[in-house]
């Protein structure tokens, strides 16, 4: 599918417009140019596409959070296509190992497609995260380097990367294993403001003339002038259904490096839907298709730093963590697809934000805080605006919970109660009217810690607000049962006393409209 240029400028348009008005909200991780697509099948009408960590069913968002269905630009109206990916990361576990497929064990000479990793990236004691040898470049006086990513060849867990680190073929002995030292990288820059273009550094090599260009096994006909190499496999979302890749002209470009003699790589030619072909250290061979020509990501870190990305193309099913750094290619059938990860519940963007806060593995709990919401908050006017308030602030929760340090009593604090009431929580809800279950003085000072521990992360106007509520609204509930309780959260005077004090705190957005999406 080729997308006219006037399209595809109108389109570019579109995209800057909705990065300009929705790139600040955690939600949205991506911004593209593609295809629309219509009960997950592609179709040939090109859209501004739109890529959101969850969309909720219902959803709820504030009035100035709802993505357009469409834009119109220059007098042409464009659909904007709006696609769940859940987060975008740079690596993941390995936890898949294809069936008679590896690429770990050692490898002499070296070959593109083979498991690498910085010596100092470890994963654990015996566990680096490792990604994939994208292949050999040459600079202008014949000396031959190795190609991935920055993020598998430089130490990502460190704020200032260090150069003349031991890049090594995992899983092999340890004398034999360094095949030679990171060298030069491009640099990830962090911030709102912030943008990159590449993922990529380069590695030296010991024995310059332990060099196979070909790849293991033959999966891919080596890079030549009629198999072009068009970018660097670098990101891909938790099922490993869209992947992202950066683009090769900027990376040889700011080396100062080639990949041969011929001319091997992309000018930009490639198009929607064009067959693409990698091979990497985790699932091998693959080939796919281009799904967005023009993107603009956000991949976050497992400590979670976000990098934003621009220029950048999309694809589907081509990868997993450890293929990072696979050269990919123009070829193949475009149809031999890498497994599928099945995904439960991807996750509320706010529980995973202050589960990383606090190390409380909060990501799994969607399908319970949707169960509290429906089963318990829905039914009185005092859960109805809880629910009002937690998606009119989650925007402003998430940003705290980004920026905010917690120290190790607060964790463990945070973590015992968390152990304590997660299950007590759910069994509650399968059967509310056990007599067993009621308020008692342990419960109010529980919450009171919890109070306390959350307010050190607050203003003091918001901190004294939750203090006069929970005196207020909570302490009365000593003693009640579930029905007591749901006949407390719907008298109107303890309503209209919390929202009353909520609406003096200038912080706290009492004020919005949810609509589901």
């Amino acid at each position: 599918m080729i997308i006219e240029r006037d399209v595809q400028r109108r389109l570019a348009l579109g995209r800057r417009k909705m990065r300009e008005a929705f790139w600040s909200q955690h939600n949205v991780v991506s911004i593209g140019v593609g295809a629309r697509q219509r009960r997950e099948e592609w179709t040939d009408e090109p859209a501004i596409t739109v890529g959101v960590v969850k969309k909720r069913k219902p959803g709820y968002l504030r009035s100035d959070q709802i993505l357009p269905t469409q834009m119109d630009i220059d007098g042409v109206t464009h659909r904007v296509d709006v696609v769940e990916t859940g987060e975008i990361t740079f690596a993941g576990k390995q936890e898949y190992v294809p069936p008679g497929w590896t690429l770990s064990s050692r490898y002499r000479p070296l070959q593109p497609g083979i498991k690498i990793a910085n010596r100092t990236n470890r994963a654990g004691d015996n566990d680096f995260y490792s990604g994939t040898l994208g292949g050999f470049v040459t600079d202008k006086e014949g000396k031959k380097y190795i190609l991935s990513n920055h993020h598998v060849l430089m130490n990502m867990g460190t704020d200032i990367p260090v150069l003349n680190q031991d890049v090594i073929q995992p899983d092999t002995d340890a004398d034999t294993a360094i095949i030679g030292r990171n060298y030069s990288y491009i640099e990830l820059r962090r911030g709102v403001s912030a943008s990159n273009v590449v993922d990529a550094a380069l590695c030296s090599i010991d024995d310059q003339s332990a060099i196979d260009e070909s790849f293991p096994g033959n999966r891919m006909i080596p890079i030549n002038s009629s198999h072009r190499a068009i970018g660097l496999y670098f990101a891909s979302n938790s099922s490993h259904q869209r992947g992202w890749i950066c683009r090769i002209n900027p990376i040889l470009n700011r080396f100062g490096v080639s990949l041969g003699p011929e001319a091997t790589h992309e000018v930009d030619g490639y198009n929607m839907f064009d067959p693409i072909e990698k091979v990497g250290a985790r699932t091998g061979y693959s080939s796919t298709q281009i799904v967005d020509v023009d993107a603009e990501v956000k991949v976050t870190m497992s400590n979670g730093k976000v990098y934003n990305f621009e220029n950048i193309i999309g694809t589907e099913r081509m990868g997993w963590g450890g293929d990072s750094g696979a050269i990919v290619c123009l070829g193949g059938d475009g149809n031999t697809l890498v497994p599928l990860k099945h995904v439960e519940e991807e996750g509320c963007a706010m529980f995973t934000a202050v589960g990383r806060m606090y190390d409380l593995p909060l990501q799994g709990d969607t399908a319970l805080g949707d169960r509290i919401r429906d089963e318990f908050l829905s039914q009185t006017r005092l859960g109805g605006l809880l629910t009002h308030l937690f998606y009119l602030n989650a925007e402003t929760v998430m940003n705290r919970a980004r920026q905010s340090a917690t120290s190790a009593y607060e964790k463990a604090s945070a973590r015992s109660l968390y152990d304590k009431y997660r299950n007590f929580v759910e069994s509650a809800l399968n059967n509310p009217r056990d007599p067993a279950f009621v308020m008692t003085q342990e419960n109010l000072s529980d919450i009171a810690q919890a109070i306390n521990g959350a307010a050190l992360h607050m203003t003091t106007d918001e901190s004294n607000a939750l203090g006069d509520i929970y005196r207020a609204a909570l302490e009365p509930t000593l003693g009640m049962r579930y029905d007591e309780l749901l006949a407390h959260m719907n008298n109107d005077a303890v309503y209209q006393q919390v929202l009353d004090r909520l609406i003096r705190v200038p912080t706290i957005a009492t004020q919005g409209v949810i609509r589901g999406n």
